[in-house]
């Protein structure tokens, strides 16, 4: 994992059922992960830099190995409401709309490119770091 800027981690994988490299961000201070794969240090990594407390999609594509890293840390995973149609019947995704604060320090902004559904998000650091989680 790189931080690209103070609190700001990124991580590529290769996604098992597309066959191609992909991207995934941690937002240390708002224990925010989006578009998640497990990074190639594993789930320990977040335990020594604290645990996500939320999985931001950017669109509904992007769900990833969601589901293992909601399993571990137990945290809600978000996606833009016009893109929950595909996760009618499970897994559980909660819907948001353009302009909603995510978390602090992170806002969904329209992109309307590739699909409805598609989010771009304004991430302010915050420059407030998060204590490691004690649990797990």
């Amino acid at each position: 994992m790189e931080e690209i800027r103070p609190g700001l981690w990124h991580w590529t994988a290769m996604h098992p059922k597309i066959k191609t490299t992909v991207s995934s961000y941690y937002v240390g201070a708002s224990g925010t992960l989006i578009d998640p794969m497990v990074p190639p240090e594993g789930l320990e990594w977040f335990r020594a830099h604290g645990a996500p407390e939320r999985i931001v999609l950017t669109n509904r594509h992007h769900y990833r190995q969601s589901e293992e890293l909601r399993a571990e840390f137990g945290c809600p995973v978000l996606c833009h409401e016009a893109g929950l149609h595909e996760f009618e019947g499970g897994p559980e995704v909660q819907g948001f709309r353009f302009d909603d604060r995510l978390a602090p320090g992170i806002t969904a902004l329209e992109v309307g490119a590739i699909c409805p559904d598609e989010t771009g998000l304004h991430v302010e650091l915050l420059g407030v770091a998060r204590s490691p989680s004690r649990t797990g």
